[in-house]
């Protein structure tokens, strides 16, 4: 025959209102059932004579517990067991809390360098470019990259400056509403950059960044910008009174459906000004 483990367990609940109680023992093994499990009960029996006050220690207050010897070693056991596992977890949670502030400190340099990109590529395309036509000493050069370089370090860029103001890579703030018209905040809030779609073409990381824009306002804002920094500025008043008067319009349609706002004003007129100055850029 054999020695099984039997235990007896009360209330082992790890809670200030109740208190720990175990007896454990060993019963011989029986093909028998009736005869084993009356000497578990016999065994359980003798031992509870045997139970005492015990300490089980704990990494922090030592918890009292009733049990006999072999009960007290089996207690101590799930303390044990049961301060790692809490490690564990505690361990665990701050791993995924270091994870969810790097994905979020992902996401920000992921967005940043979305709406940089194009500009980036483009001015560095240019400087190439440039050496390529020095080089080749062809003056009236037909490459495309150096107007394109051109383009987008002379033009305003709305989206890119309120990307780059917000994610603190520049501070022009009162410059950008000097250019624009309205200050960062509002431009990004009218804008529609806020609002977000999912495109299946794009990777993943990307998708929930990219702007579903209103692009009536992106394109008067830039034109704004860049004939502001011209030497020859064809922006006028009567044109300003325009562009007031757009902000104003969008400012009073904008809690309507985006989608269909921007949809709505394809094909009006901006204002005869703006019409004007919207032809020439294209």
């Amino acid at each position: 025959m054999h020695l099984v483990d039997v235990v007896l367990l009360a209330n082992y609940i790890p809670i200030h209102q109740v208190i720990p109680s175990l007896v454990c023992c060993n019963a011989k093994t029986d093909h028998n059932p009736d005869l084993e499990l009356a000497a578990a009960k016999k065994g359980l029996t003798d031992e509870i004579q045997s139970v005492s006050r015990v300490q089980i220690r704990t990494s922090t207050t030592p918890q009292d517990a009733y049990a006999n010897g072999p009960g007290a070693s089996l207690l101590q056991s799930f303390h044990d067991r049961f301060e790692k596992l809490e490690q564990q977890g505690m361990e665990q949670r701050e791993k995924v809390a270091v994870l969810e502030k790097e994905g979020v400190t992902l996401k920000e340099k992921i967005t940043v360098l979305w709406y940089l990109k194009d500009s980036a590529v483009a001015i560095r395309k240019r400087f190439f470019a440039t050496y390529d036509r020095k080089q080749d000493q062809v003056q009236n050069s037909k490459d495309p990259a150096i107007g394109q370089g051109n383009k987008v370090a002379h033009d305003g860029d709305v989206i890119t400056d309120v990307c780059l103001i917000e994610n603190d890579l520049m501070d022009y703030k009162d410059t950008f509403t000097a250019l624009y018209g309205l200050d960062w905040e509002s431009a990004k809030e009218l804008s529609g950059m806020q609002i977000y779609f999912y495109p299946s073409h794009l990777p993943t990381a990307l998708s929930n960044i990219i702007p579903l824009v209103y692009p009536h306002i992106i394109e008067v804002m830039n034109i704004r910008a860049t004939e502001l920094t011209n030497s020859v500025s064809g922006w006028t008043p009567e044109i300003e009174a325009e562009f007031c008067a757009l902000i104003g319009w969008t400012r009073w349609a904008i809690e309507g459906d985006p989608q269909e706002l921007a949809k709505g004003f394809i094909g009006k007129s901006y204002g005869k000004g703006l019409d004007k100055l919207l032809k020439r850029k294209i």
